[in-house]
């Protein structure tokens, strides 16, 4: 089945069927905890509670400062959720509850728990993912993205399957956790996990430091383009698990190139179609007169059915969908976009407000969910294997894999580029500084969580899954905070040590040009 109707959807029977046998008598006055299902159990008909969560969200994404907003409402996420989980936010809870209300659940606790629970959980997917990807994909420079086509897709596709592949041997055996019940069927359903970027954070700082356009560009079509990779190996992994099954490498390779290929062509051909429609579209409604807000509410509905046309109907990569589509915007003036609509900009606010927003709420949501994932998985160690298991996952295996990530992510890059440029491929040479730059710009966000998530509803015969499972969900929490915490942060100044915000030479000799220019007018007149 497609992940995307399964994805956490609580489609795995076992599971649905433990819920129904643990979740019983839950309300206001009491609390249970779905262990296997990795969540508190919901209160009936408590589905208003979510709002809460929400607004939190919004309120910490609009107090944080602009520089460290993704930081700041990661961290308070995280504080949300300790108090939730742990003290369960007693002042909070329902007026009328019931005699046992110490041990009741509080209409702040219900509300993180409906949001780290989604069911179907991959309305979060559809919900989250079509917006941001057509605010990245629409408004970025097309002339620059087809400089760096070629290094995007290497990047988004080349690099995430080898690096997937590669992580095998170093997991199995430089962490020796074959020892511990991993195959390397997991090792790749890991890679996957975190195989999807967020570039969001490193290009505000490229933006923000005027660092060099071209890098933002990189960074942000490798996060266009890397979902739909990391979904499709997802998927592929998920099912040699299930079906505990060990295919030779060159069949499990061909696998994983001929199904990313298949769903990256259909998912691009139904984003041009949903493209070229929107724009006859704009010119009935040009013809219409109507107002301008209009066509940018239908901007919003083309990214959504570009997604869900291309994942459901057409069972290919949505990510890639809309990316399409936006693509084919940003080619086309905004799909031929009105003057009237194009000159009061109200295109550019809207999507100002409505991605603050979506980023306000998927942060809050990355700090609840590493919470409850590093915290769970912890306890399930923790009883198994001991603190001392513990401490080698969190202070041993953890900053190893974080760094052989990276290391590797570097080395691919400053090859593969320099190949691309010698058979030229591409017309970019970047240097050893911009490849660095790009290297620690490989943050990772919301999508290596919910993937985090789907593993616990995966079936498998291996005695040892529980544990892989937990294992899984602890090292996808801490290598996305680590990511958050320490590739962000240094993003700025890294920028300034490499020399990437300073003037190029071709710029200095382009205003000495002018000023030249300038001198001779003046002098003349």
């Amino acid at each position: 089945m497609n992940l995307a109707a399964r994805l956490l959807s609580g489609g795995a029977p076992a599971a649905e069927h433990n819920t129904e046998n643990v979740c019983v008598d839950v309300s206001y006055g009491n609390r249970v905890d779905n262990v296997e299902g990795f969540n508190f159990c919901l209160v009936p008909d408590g589905g208003a509670d979510a709002v809460f969560f929400a607004g939190m969200g919004i309120i910490a994404m609009s107090v944080a400062s602009p520089r460290w907003d993704a930081l700041v409402v990661l961290a308070l996420g995280a504080i949300y959720e300790v108090f939730a989980f742990q003290f369960n936010l007693g002042h909070f809870r329902q007026v009328h509850s019931l005699p046992n209300e110490s041990q009741g659940t509080s209409r702040s606790g219900n509300a993180s728990a409906l949001w780290l629970g989604m069911r179907p959980a991959d309305i979060f997917v559809y919900v989250f993912l079509p917006p941001f990807l057509l605010d990245l994909s629409v408004r970025i420079d097309y002339y620059l993205f087809k400089k760096v086509l070629v290094n995007i897709l290497y990047m988004a596709f080349v690099m995430v399957i080898v690096s997937t592949l590669v992580f095998i041997p170093f997991m199995l055996y430089g962490l020796n956790l074959e020892a511990t019940g991993w195959t390397a069927s997991y090792v790749a359903l890991f890679g996957a996990v975190i195989g999807s970027t967020d570039a969001a954070a490193v290009s505000a700082a490229l933006n923000a430091g005027g660092g060099p356009e071209i890098l933002a560009i990189l960074l942000e079509g490798e996060s266009m383009f890397n979902d739909a990779s990391s979904l499709t190996l997802f998927e592929i992994f998920k099912e040699l698990i299930e079906e505990d099954a060990s295919h030779p490498l060159g069949q499990t390779i061909e696998q994983v190139v001929v199904g990313t290929i298949k769903a990256s062509v259909i998912g691009t051909a139904v984003g041009l179609a949903v493209g070229i429609f929107n724009q006859i579209i704009f010119i009935w409604l040009q013809w219409r007169n109507m107002p301008s807000h209009a066509e940018v509410a239908f901007t919003v509905g083309g990214c959504y059915v570009s997604f869900y046309i291309a994942q459901v109907w057409c069972k290919a990569s949505g990510c890639v969908g809309t990316v399409a589509y936006g693509l084919y915007g940003a080619s086309t003036l905004l799909f031929g976009m009105s003057m009237k609509a194009r000159a009061s900009k109200i295109f550019v606010r809207f999507w100002d407000v409505l991605i603050f927003i979506i980023n306000g709420l998927i942060f809050f949501y990355v700090g609840a969910s590493c919470v409850n994932f590093t915290w769970r998985s912890s306890e399930d160690l923790y009883q198994d294997r001991g603190l001392k298991e513990l401490f080698a996952t969190i202070w041993y295996k953890l900053p190893l894999i974080w760094l052989v990530s990276f290391g590797m992510r570097g080395f691919m890059l400053y090859i593969g580029f320099k190949v691309l440029f010698y058979l030229r491929l591409t017309s970019e040479n970047f240097s050893w500084q911009q490849v660095t730059f790009v290297t620690i710009g490989g943050l990772r966000g919301s999508l290596s969580l919910v993937l985090a998530s789907a593993t616990f509803f995966i079936e498998s015969p291996n005695p040892d899954a529980a544990h892989v499972r937990a294992e899984i969900a602890i090292y996808t929490a801490g290598f996305v905070i680590m990511t958050l915490m320490i590739n962000g942060p240094l993003a700025g100044p890294l920028m300034t040590l490499l020399k990437l915000d300073a003037v190029s030479p071709e710029l200095i000799i382009m205003r000495r040009q002018v000023k030249g220019l300038l001198r001779q007018f003046t002098s003349s007149a």
